[in-house]
């Protein structure tokens, strides 16, 4: 049995260019890759859209194959309005052929829609959610819970949820990322296709270890401190607040050392406000770090900190912590619910530099009383724990649909 894993946006909107990338990253990526090391049962392909190139690109590794596709944005909108039609052609003709399971990597966004509205209740179709909701989604969701009276605005609003509320019912099962969107989602398709899903680590490779060795490891000296921040340079990520609170952090810990793993658009911004501080000998920008050595990086780090003002999921958090590394993290999103789930962390406002420069200092005062709970995590953010659910939901449409088991 074939299953189509599809990207609904150009990774190259993240500034990502190379294909060693595409291979090694993308969640639906990684999602693939975890299930052909867990069972031979199904035929797996990874489809990408891109707006970077003219011909479709097709490539088999590792037992998976490989599409990228010609494709075209009318926004700079991150993905949501992309589409690319030499995509949607393909997938009709493998579907007149063959029969097939589409997993769609986004919910809230045209490719998905489109496909829901072409193939929904004729071929068995997951959605997967990443990323949060979009803002006019979350404005109405926020203005309902608020119980907003104004039946003008309201109106309005709920006429950029109506497209997605038709689309979105012809899908036959959602994962979503954090219980925000899982409610959102329950309350336009009904609680029975819902399930509450993130993306997964290795708790292996993801574990606590001598920080003195891993620092010598990384070229880090043993008596600095060290705060690490790891993800995109952009402004939804909060690290103005986060570099506007260092001033204050070193008059009591002049050894610190903020170490910025990542890039993206907001880099000159960042840089330029390290100067306009007079602090930029004291935050290194390493660009991007290899996936497998991320957690040395996390080990060798004093706190964490994920200064998001919106957030999906906040893997970070679930990697930090994994690592046993003290954790500061903005309530949006799913860190509070990380946080929950380690039993561990420390949770502050979104955009207050204040709050972030407390709690690294509390943190600090405190290092040794970090404890988290893995093994109540392991059963949220295993890989083992949601293939296994994947699977599952796998084999029930299959069932459905096409009376296999």
């Amino acid at each position: 049995m074939k299953v189509i894993q599809i990207s609904p946006h150009s990774l190259s909107l993240s500034h990502v260019h190379s294909k060693n990338f595409l291979i090694y990253g993308g969640w639906h990526i990684k999602l693939a890759k975890e299930i052909i090391k867990r069972t031979k049962e199904f035929e797996i392909e990874c489809w990408i859209p891109e707006v970077a190139i003219d011909k479709v690109l097709e490539w088999r590794k590792e037992g998976i194959i490989y599409r990228m596709f010609p494709s075209f944005s009318l926004s700079p909108r991150y993905g949501t309005r992309e589409l690319s039609t030499p995509m949607l052609h393909k997938l009709r003709r493998i579907l007149k052929q063959e029969k097939a399971l589409i997993h769609l990597h986004g919910v809230f966004n045209w490719s998905s829609y489109l496909i829901a509205a072409l193939y929904g209740g004729r071929v068995p179709t997951i959605a997967q959610h990443h990323g949060d909701l979009p803002s006019e989604i979350e404005l109405l969701h926020e203005l309902r819970k608020r119980n907003f009276k104004s039946v003008a605005g309201l109106f309005l609003l709920s006429l950029s949820e109506f497209v997605p509320r038709q689309m979105l019912s012809k899908i036959d099962y959602f994962f979503a990322l954090n219980s925000e969107v899982k409610d959102y989602l329950v309350g336009m398709v009904g609680e029975d296709k819902v399930t509450l899903q993130t993306m997964g680590i290795d708790f292996h490779k993801f574990r606590p270890m001598s920080k003195e060795k891993v620092r010598k490891n990384l070229g880090l000296k043993t008596k600095e401190t060290y705060i690490l921040y790891v993800g995109a340079f952009t402004k939804s990520k909060g690290l103005d607040y986060l570099i506007y609170s260092l001033p204050e952090i070193l008059e009591d810990y002049p050894n610190v050392v903020l170490l910025l793993i990542g890039d993206g658009y907001y880099r000159k911004r960042l840089e330029s406000l390290c100067r306009k501080l007079e602090i930029k000998d004291k935050v290194r920008f390493l660009g991007y770090v290899e996936y497998d050595k991320l957690p040395y990086f996390y080990n060798a780090a004093d706190v964490c900190v994920l200064p998001s003002l919106r957030e999906g999921l906040g893997l970070v958090a679930v990697e930090a912590m994994a690592c046993e590394t003290p954790l500061i993290g903005t309530k949006v999103g799913g860190i509070p619910e990380a946080i929950k789930n380690f039993e561990a962390g420390m949770l502050i406002p979104p955009a207050d530099s204040d709050a972030i420069a407390e709690a690294i200092s509390k943190n600090l005062l405190n290092r040794s009383k970090f404890r988290v709970n893995r093994s109540r995590a392991k059963k949220c953010y295993s890989w083992t724990h949601i293939i296994t659910n994947t699977l599952r939901i796998y084999e029930s449409l299959i069932q459905e649909y096409f009376n296999l088991k």
